[in-house]
């Protein structure tokens, strides 16, 4: 399918990975609100996005701007993308930079992530077991 790409999409809200097919002539606002449509039916409404919910590259952290057409960024066949609700977003974000400077955290700094997240530690570390450890 040359007008699609086939991606990995983790959504750690919901504690589930999608593959999914995307369309390249689309802009990202477009293909997010695509996304939380679909992600919401498949979850039963358990995933709620909003106006900022954002698509994360998985392996880089870069967040994709949403006027941008998705056959003009890096997102290509298995790309490892995230899907965030602003609200997490800009913690699970630090996450990522983190773990690229190789920073460890410590059990206060867990405590702080459950507080702000409201997403229990257990499921943030399986998200980064995922994505790195698995590589999925």
């Amino acid at each position: 399918m040359e007008n699609k790409v086939l991606v990995k999409l983790l959504v750690p809200e919901i504690d589930e990975v999608f593959d999914l097919f995307l369309p390249i002539n689309k802009k990202i606002g477009n293909v997010i609100n695509l996304l939380v449509k679909a992600i919401g039916e498949l979850s039963n409404n358990a995933f709620q996005g909003d106006n900022f919910t954002e698509l994360i590259n998985a392996n880089t952290g870069e967040i994709y701007k949403i006027n941008e057409l998705l056959k003009n960024t890096n997102i290509r066949n298995n790309t490892k993308l995230v899907l965030l609700t602003n609200k997490n977003s800009w913690f699970i974000q630090l996450f990522f930079y983190l773990y690229f400077l190789d920073i460890r955290l410590d059990a206060f700094i867990f405590s702080i992530v459950e507080d702000f997240l409201m997403i229990s530690v257990d499921r943030l570390l399986k998200l980064f077991i995922t994505l790195f450890i698995l590589e999925i």
